[in-house]
């Protein structure tokens, strides 16, 4: 079942853009008034059939889609007569449609991948991130000498204590830690600054261009590294550090001291569900530095990166820097720079890979799992616009290229064409995936 959660979720996304493309050229379809016979989700024998005439259906295998265009009977009567073009087709047939409308149809497939791409990018740009972000709580850098030896005593000097929440700054309100750090680095060259905590004022001085104030960070567990000490003794996500060998823990800076001191055996207290609880393990070490496998939680807020408006452009240059890179793929293939496996190969390991990324993602968060998500749907999508774009018979790009020479001679091209072009086409796909499997 582990397995093939990932697998289905790569099937559906792949699924999703097969079906955007049939959608672009069913919407063409209508467009130009040629019949469409059947909109299948999926292949293999219908399970369920529904709307005019029938036509849209679901199948066994739910998986990608096809858009099936009236014109088969034309094209088989032409074979039968010998005829030397599709003539007489019936109306709403492809081949009764013009040769450019049959050339937009065709382009129609690619152009809404590339157009799903630009989506994906546009909904990335503006979903809501957590961006890091903590209160202006300060660690006095000089409580801590073995961690900072030669740091900057002023702080302590002037009443500050490890903890404080500082307000403003020369006056100035401050509602996060980055905010006092920018103010900070602009007044490094001044003789003094005076920062207020509690509507109380404290004047520091900065010593080589720094304050000696960190960040605070609680020592609230974020993650602990599989097999590893502390995992195997019980620690967990979410738990709170109170104490190691019985020194109090108030943030971050307590327990690197550990780096310091080493130790070879630690009795962690920890809050877990409103219970202390005792954990006790050998640390692991690395030459002589302790090793701390865990990390702690950072403190941050979901805000939105990207207008409407910016993420719109930015949404178009990424999808067309990524059609862009896949052209030049395919010229450095051809020109014998890159190697036909390892681009095509790369390319279909990304859909394949939709799957376990994006369950990786989401055992992460539901954030990180859609932003992964919509980066490869968006990525892929775009190689898949490409790779139909190809001039290859029976694909959208041999397609396009027959109807514009169609265009070109004013008249539809002989019966045997269209059905050399299926079975050439079918042919060359395939020496591509013996190719694959068998070059070096």
């Amino acid at each position: 079942m582990k397995n093939i959660l990932p697998f289905a979720i790569g099937l559906l996304g792949i699924s999703i853009m097969i079906l955007v493309h049939e959608l672009g050229h069913y919407i063409a379809a209508r467009m130009f008034h040629i019949d469409v016979e059947t909109i299948s989700f999926g292949f293999g024998p219908p399970l369920l059939r529904w709307g005019r005439n029938k036509r849209y259906q679901l199948c066994v295998l739910p998986f990608g889609g096809y858009c099936k265009l009236k014109g088969e009977d034309d094209l088989k009567r032409a074979l039968a007569k010998k005829d030397r073009h599709v003539e007489n087709a019936e109306e709403g047939s492809l081949y009764a449609a013009s040769p450019w409308k049959r050339l937009f149809l065709y382009l129609f497939g690619p152009l809404f991948n590339f157009v799903f791409s630009i989506i994906c990018f546009f909904i990335l740009l503006v979903l809501p991130v957590l961006s890091p972000w903590s209160q202006p709580r300060v660690v006095l850098a000089s409580d801590y000498p073995l961690l900072f030896p030669s740091a900057n005593t002023s702080p302590a000097e002037s009443g500050l204590h490890t903890g404080d929440l500082i307000e403003k700054v020369d006056g100035v309100a401050v509602s996060s830690f980055g905010e006092l750090q920018k103010l900070l680095i602009q007044r490094k060259d001044s003789a003094s600054v005076k920062v207020t905590v509690h509507g109380s004022d404290h004047e520091i001085s900065p010593r080589n261009g720094v304050f000696g104030l960190a960040e605070f960070i609680n020592p609230l567990v974020a993650s602990v590294n599989e097999s590893s000490p502390e995992a195997l003794a019980g620690l967990k996500k979410g738990d709170r550090i109170l104490s190691i060998n019985d020194n109090d823990v108030t943030n971050m800076f307590d327990i690197l001291e550990l780096r310091k001191t080493g130790a070879a055996q630690i009795t962690m207290k920890v809050s877990r569900e409103e219970t202390v609880r005792e954990i006790k393990y050998q640390p692991a070490y690395e030459g002589n530095v302790l090793q701390i496998q865990f990390a702690l939680e950072v403190e941050g807020k979901m805000v939105t990166p990207r207008g409407f408006g910016e993420a719109s452009v930015e949404a178009l240059k990424k999808a067309a820097s990524v059609f862009s890179s896949g052209i030049k793929s395919i010229f450095d293939i051809l020109r014998g720079k890159d190697r036909l496996k390892t681009t095509v190969v790369g390319t279909f390991a990304a859909s394949t890979s939709i799957g376990e990324m994006t369950a990786a993602g989401f055992q992460d968060s539901f954030s990180k799992g859609m932003r992964v998500i919509l980066y490869l749907l968006g990525a892929v999508s775009t190689s898949l616009a490409i790779a139909n774009l190809l001039p290859i018979p029976s694909l959208d790009g041999g397609l396009i290229l027959l109807s514009f020479v169609e265009l070109i001679k004013g008249r539809n091209a002989s019966p045997r064409v269209y059905i050399i072009c299926q079975v050439l086409g079918f042919a060359v796909v395939l020496l591509i995936v013996l190719l694959l499997q068998f070059a070096s």
